[in-house]
């Protein structure tokens, strides 16, 4: 089982032949789900850095991606 740490964000991208067996091995190696969709085959997940590559090796997963986010400036900030 996973130690405890810093978790990121994380979309999965599996063959959705192996969705079942793909989020199984997700969870059973620590992964936090917080979101799956079997119709397009991804999960979003929170998981420690070090395990990425794992993740990536593992049976049935085709891509991993950090999830990336931004903010917007406010209505009334000064354009740069």
């Amino acid at each position: 089982m996973s130690q405890p740490g810093p978790q990121i964000p994380v979309i999965v991208l599996v063959d959705q032949e192996r969705f079942g067996a793909a989020l199984g091995a997700l969870v059973a190696a620590g992964a936090l789900v917080d979101q799956e969709n079997r119709e397009i085959g991804t999960i979003s997940c929170r998981v420690r850095v070090d395990q990425l590559d794992g993740i990536s090796a593992t049976d049935g997963v085709l891509a991993v991606e950090r999830t990336r986010t931004f903010q917007l400036p406010s209505a009334d900030a000064e354009v740069q």
